[in-house]
Order: structure tokens, then C-alpha cells, then sequence
């Protein structure tokens, strides 16, 4: 690739060493006699950096070439695509998946995946759901036959958006900074004992909004409560910016569906509805406890897909 003035663009080129403190170069090679080194001194995590710089960035992209600003140009370009690459790296190692193989991985260890998820649904699930049914929030008969399959189905799928979106994130299909920072960290710290704790926040918070409702509670101040609590366990728990719209979508696609199976179906009935919707309806504060579920689905999802095996 040749500029107006016939020059060669430069290729920047990286080497990196298993060491703790670790000295990558950034040269060009060209035609240019102005070209030179430029030594750049990093220090990341042992045993990533030879991932994080095994593919060539070319600078620059485009435009014509100044042989006085390449020593800074190339300085900045590698430092910035070997943060990212880090970045990537780790979220990668922590989730199973990201920029290489991640179709492979996905074909490989999504039935087991699925159905784990699947399973936690339909038991732990109904297990959570049965607070709400304590104070006679919901009734009806007809649901002790849904609830299983349906339950199942909600975690087997939310919990496939959290994993495919933390791999687009690594990635770098969904840009790249401070949220790919924030992914690998929650997938690296979604082990078994975060995923419990963050269930027993669930419940709890499921049982203080049944308190709540069964002392007459007014359903706005009912939501006043359940939207600090849950953006509280969004941030303790997750703090991504995918999982934050995954919680939105899912306080507004559940309360939806639902809708939808008490109309069609008559699959349950909730006794005080505040929202009505075609003769059918529920209390607007759900919404909220959907959003509250979603940090513990995403540190199970995690989880379960970095303990799944190829099967």
C-alpha cells in the first residue's frame, strides 16, 4: 500500500516475552530512511502477553505518511492496541469465549450449557417464584404446570444472552474501553460462591417485596424501594453495560409475556393488578423484580459456561 508522495506505509510489528516486567518493540518496516524503533516498556500479566500481541497493526490507517510524527504515532498505536488486547485476553480466558474459536466453543458446549440452565430454572425457579405465592400474589392452579417448563426456558435463554454478548464484547464487535475491562472482571469473578450469594440477595429481595405487598404497601412506593435495591445488586453484581440492558429488556419483555400466557392461556392471575392489559393484568413493580433477577442469571450463566465441558 503506497501514499500520493510513493512512500510505503509502515507495518508495526510486535514482540513479547514471558517475563514479569515486559519491554515490547514497535518498528516499521519501509522504505523510508526516516523510519526507526521505538521501544515502548509495559508490564502486563505474565503468561498473556504473548496472546496479546500476536496479531500486526498497521499505522496509519490511511492518509499521508509524515515521517516526523511516526515515532509517536507507532508509540500510540501499539499502546493502545495492546490494552485492548489484554483486555480481550482476559475476558476470553475468564468466559470460555471471545475473538478466536468462539463458534467452535459455542457448538461444542452449549448443550450442556443450555441444559444446566435449563434445569436451574425449572427448580430453583419455582423455589423463588413461591414467595410471591406465600402472600397469594399469584394464583391459580393452572400454574404448578407451567411454572417448571417456563422457568427453564427464561434461564436457559437469558442466560445464552449474557454469555453470547460477553463474547461480542470481548471480541471487540461492541467496542472496546472501560466495558471490556468491566466484562472480564464480572466473568472472572462469577464463581460458585458470588452465584449463591447473588441467589440470596434474590430471594431476599423477593421476600421483602412480598412483605411489602402484604402490609398494604402503596405499589409506588413498593417500586421506590425495588428500583434502589435493584439498581444496587445491578452495580454489586454485574456493574456491564450488556447486563444492564439485558435487565431492562428483560423488566419490560417478561412483564409483556406474561401478559400475553394469563390472556392466552390463563396460565396464572395476579390478585391486585395496578396494570391492565386486555382484561388481564399485573402489578407495575414486577417489572422491577424481573430487573433484580437478572445479576444472578448472569453469575450462574457465567459460571455454568466456564465449568461446562465440549459433550
Amino acid at each position: 500500500m503506497s501514499t500520493a508522495a510513493g512512500l510505503r506505509l509502515p507495518r508495526i510489528m510486535y514482540y513479547g516475552y514471558r517475563s514479569a516486567a515486559v519491554q515490547p518493540q514497535c518498528h516499521s518496516a519501509g522504505t523510508s530512511p526516516h523510519l526507526r524503533k521505538q521501544h515502548i516498556t509495559c508490564t502486563p500479566d505474565d503468561g498473556l502477553v504473548n496472546q496479546a500481541w500476536r496479531s500486526p497493526y498497521t499505522w496509519p490507517p490511511q492518509g499521508s505518511y509524515r515521517p516526523a510524527r511516526h515515532a509517536l504515532g507507532c508509540r500510540d498505536a501499539c499502546q493502545r492496541h495492546f490494552t485492548s488486547r489484554m483486555q480481550a485476553v482476559r475476558t476470553e480466558q475468564s468466559t470460555g469465549i471471545g475473538t478466536r474459536k468462539s463458534t467452535a466453543a459455542w457448538k461444542q458446549k452449549a448443550p450442556r450449557f443450555l441444559a444446566t440452565m435449563f434445569l436451574l430454572g425449572a427448580t430453583i425457579g419455582p423455589a423463588v417464584d413461591g414467595i410471591h405465592g406465600q402472600v397469594h400474589l399469584i394464583g391459580s392452579l393452572e400454574s404448578s404446570v407451567w411454572v417448571f417448563g417456563l422457568l427453564g426456558s427464561f434461564y436457559a435463554v437469558l442466560g445464552s444472552l449474557y454469555v453470547l454478548s460477553d463474547s461480542l464484547i470481548a471480541s471487540g464487535a461492541l467496542g472496546e474501553g472501560q466495558n471490556v475491562a468491566a466484562t472480564a472482571k464480572a466473568a472472572d469473578r462469577a464463581d460458585l460462591p458470588l452465584t449463591v450469594l447473588s441467589l440470596g440477595i434474590v430471594a431476599a429481595l423477593h421476600e421483602l417485596s412480598a412483605i411489602l405487598y402484604a402490609q398494604g404497601t402503596p405499589y409506588g412506593q413498593i417500586a421506590l424501594v425495588l428500583a434502589a435495591c435493584a439498581a444496587a445488586n445491578w452495580a454489586v453484581f454485574d456493574r456491564t453495560t450488556q447486563g444492564l440492558l439485558l435487565a431492562a429488556l428483560c423488566g419490560l419483555a417478561a412483564p409483556a409475556s406474561e401478559l400475553l400466557l394469563m390472556k392466552v392461556f390463563h396460565v396464572w392471575h395476579y390478585a391486585k393488578p395496578d396494570v391492565i392489559v386486555g382484561g388481564v393484568g399485573l402489578p407495575a413493580w414486577v417489572s422491577l423484580c424481573y430487573f433484580f433477577y437478572t445479576p444472578w442469571l448472569a453469575n450462574a450463566a457465567r459460571f455454568t459456561w466456564r465449568r461446562s465441558k465440549a459433550g
